[in-house]
This record gives structure tokens, sequence and C-alpha cells, in this order.
């Protein structure tokens, strides 16, 4: 029970619960390339989803597209970029507290 006195079922297993495939060295030096010539290091999770240019080490990587957090591969992406899930970004971005204006 919770302080209110509702019933909590902590056996339950909500978001991503799910391990993903990773097809590279995830340690390596992973880079996208953002903008013609202009490449960027990114998080394993975020090189995986990314339709461009991609390498690794400095050596082109030719592997397959996932949609972001998940180990769903993408056959023809339609967008450049990282491919979400009906195109929504799940990651939530908030300015902290004290970044906030009165």
């Amino acid at each position: 029970m919770n302080k209110i006195g509702n019933v909590v079922n902590m056996g339950e297993k909500r978001g991503n619960t799910g391990k993903l495939k990773y097809d590279f060295n995830t340690a390596a030096h992973l880079e996208v390339e953002y903008k013609p010539e202009c490449w960027v290091r990114v998080t394993p999770t975020e090189f995986r989803a990314f339709n461009c240019p991609r390498r690794i080490n400095s050596v082109e990587y030719i592997g397959p597209i996932y949609l972001f957090n998940t180990n769903t591969i993408i056959k023809e992406p339609t967008k450049t970029g990282i491919q979400f899930v009906d195109d929504k970004d799940p990651r939530i971005f908030k300015k902290m507290l004290h970044e906030q204006s009165w």
C-alpha cells in the first residue's frame, strides 16, 4: 500500500523493459554526420537510430537503422536524423527549477 492506502502492484514492470540490440561496440567513438562535413559524437542509442552517414572510430559504418529505443529495424527510412516511433521524441527536455524565470 502507498501512503494514500491504495494497493500498488510492485511486480508489474512498465516502460522500456526489453534489452536493446547493439550491432557494434558501444564503447567505441560513435559519430554521425549531422550536417554536411559536420560530424558529432552521439550515444549508442542515438547512433543505432540515426539515418545519415555514421562512423565508428573514423571508419564508415553500414548497418541496420532501428527505431529509437526499440529493436525494430527500419527497412526504408523516410527522413534523416533520429527515427522515432510515430515521429514523436520520447525524451523529455524540461528546464531545471533554477533555470525557470519567475
